[in-house]
């Protein structure tokens, strides 16, 4: 029987595959076809990628054939071969990069335990049953991570769909990004993209390492053992896992839900454009001279617009249409701040960004930065702002800023203020805000909290349960210095 199917198309190893012992003759004709034209998509596939190599290489197309076998032997798919750049390195580097495949599965298997783990004590599943849950996801194109940061034991099944969707759409953003960090990699190094993209893998190998991280913490100047003092995204992110619930983070997600819960530490005037009558909306801006818009949903300082309150009732019934017209957003008070502060930079408010993580019911510090602006609305440091490391024991800045491609200052580069060295004002307020409020929202123990420094104390902005690991490094990418040995290695 296996004979004969063979000579229909249908292998040894198919006949096992799809148990033929069990089909009728119609269903083993349908499925010799069916393997009939996955194995000419294969072939065209492969005489595609062929192809491709000898356009990246000036190769025959034999010559080409012939190194994508062989690299195949080593662990490396023709679709990897051609994607990775492979056709850049040596035979030794194709040997290696194989071994690092071969490891990077292994690592995604370890992972997949983890947040196993993670999932069954969220959801309150059986591990058995959440297994299985989290494998017909990840067909769909939902990983084990995603699973767990999107709650997906709560979703129902279109919703699943919709989020294997969107998925699919930031797979093709970070693939795009990816290519923008190894452009700046290869540009920094002299690097070919095949042995950049080497380099990066070997990177996630060893220290979890995303192409970001390679590229913004310039580990192409470090050994291994200096990147594996850095936090990076997968270190990073199994923590943030760990500590914060996803019920628990959506409240936080939401700029309105969180303003509520905090409000006796937020001192500035807001409210949202939902169910806002004029009346209402005038009330609540009478006394002020801007207003900052921002969308529920923004993140990075992105949709934020500054707006100033007119006089007239005419401009004010236009900025209401407009503001009312928004997604929903968070409409609030411009914070005057410090005057010491605000000499940094005018144009934006300059915030202190500070993490705390609730680790058996006390309050840990992991690291604090001080935000300025250098002429534009928001200090966000992914909105073109700057950031310098502040000590938590004293509340002084002791380091220079720098910004997310690297660059250092010693001084403001809008107001020529000198940076390191200054004291933040209201620092011991700050400190014991961070105190009580931390652990206040059960579930989230990780976050990253904002405050504005004013004449008058402090003022509470937002808090990030997703907050940054980047921005905490930046600052002493030039000296070296990874914060992995405290800011994760006692707490995981």
């Amino acid at each position: 029987e296996m004979e004969k199917s063979r000579k229909s198309g249908i292998s040894n190893v198919s006949y096992v595959k799809y148990q033929c012992w069990n089909l009728e003759e119609q269903q083993l004709q349908s499925l010799a076809e069916t393997l009939k034209e996955k194995a000419l998509e294969r072939k065209s596939a492969k005489e595609k990628r062929i192809a491709q190599v000898c356009q990246a290489t000036g190769w025959k197309s034999e010559q080409a054939e012939v190194k994508m076998n062989v690299a195949k032997e080593c662990g490396i798919t023709n679709k990897q071969y051609v994607e990775k750049y492979c056709y850049d390195l040596t035979g030794a580097q194709i040997i290696e990069y194989g071994k690092v495949l071969e490891d990077l599965r292994t690592l995604w298997s370890d992972n997949r335990d983890y947040y196993l783990k993670i999932a069954c004590r969220q959801s309150g599943w059986e591990m058995e049953k959440q297994k299985a849950a989290m494998e017909e996801a990840r067909s769909q194109g939902i990983s084990y991570q995603k699973y767990i940061q999107f709650g997906c034991w709560k979703r129902k099944e279109k919703e699943l769909e919709e989020l294997a969707e969107f998925l699919k759409s930031e797979q093709l953003r970070i693939k795009n990004d990816n290519e923008t960090y190894l452009d700046k990699i290869c540009q920094a190094t002299g690097w070919k993209k095949g042995r950049a993209e080497f380099e990066v893998m070997k990177s996630k190998v060893h220290c979890y390492a995303s192409h970001e991280d390679y590229s913004i913490f310039r580990f192409y100047d470090m050994n291994l053992e200096e990147q594996q003092r850095y936090v990076t995204f997968g270190i990073f992110d199994k923590m943030r896992i760990r500590y914060n619930d996803y019920e628990g983070t959506q409240l936080f997600n939401n700029k309105g839900e969180f303003n509520t819960i905090f409000r006796d530490y937020i001192k500035h005037t807001w409210f949202l454009n939902r169910d806002l009558s004029y009346d209402e909306f005038v009330k609540q801006v009478k006394d002020l001279d801007y207003i900052m818009v921002k969308p529920l949903d923004a993140s990075k300082g992105v949709g934020i617009q500054k707006y100033a309150c007119p006089a007239s009732e005419d401009e004010r019934k236009k900025l209401y249409e407009e503001i009312m017209n928004q997604d929903s957003s968070i409409i609030e008070e411009c914070i005057v701040q410090h005057e010491d502060v605000a000499e940094f930079c005018p144009t934006s408010v300059n915030t202190i960004r500070i993490t705390t993580l609730n680790y058996e019911g006390d309050c840990k510090f992991l690291y604090a930065v001080f935000r300025m602006g250098r002429g534009g609305v928001v200090d966000n440091f992914h909105a073109g702002g700057i950031a310098a490391t502040i000590d938590i024991p004293s509340g002084m800045v002791c380091t220079s800023a720098a910004d997310l491609d690297g660059n250092t200052f010693e001084e403001n580069p809008y107001s020529g203020k000198k940076i390191k060295g200054y004291q933040i004002p209201n620092w011991d307020r700050i400190i014991e805000t961070c105190k009580e409020i931390t652990g206040k929202v059960s579930g989230v123990n990780l976050v990253g909290w904002d405050f504005a420094i004013t004449p008058d104390g402090v003022d509470l902005i937002e808090g990030n349960p997703g907050v940054s690991y980047v921005l905490a490094q930046v600052p002493n990418v030039a000296d070296h210095n990874g914060l992995r040995p405290v800011m994760v290695d006692p707490y995981m």
